[in-house]
């Protein structure tokens, strides 16, 4: 994992797609939806119905 790093996730078509992150809060996120978070600590995505997708972003400094 790389320090200062962040994700960015953006739900795109299909019903919805759920991001939980290092505290297992988690954001259920629907069609042009966004979350942002630490990408240096844990964290994981989850489709919640067949045919839905998501964009993710690694920014590093």
């Amino acid at each position: 994992m790389v320090p200062a790093a962040v994700r960015v996730i953006r739900a795109g078509e299909g019903p919805r797609v759920r991001s939980e992150h290092a505290d297992f809060s988690a954001t259920d996120l629907g069609p042009g939806d966004y979350a942002t978070f630490p990408g240096d600590a844990p964290h994981r995505y989850e489709a919640l119905a067949p045919g839905t997708f998501a964009v993710l972003v690694a920014e590093h400094p």
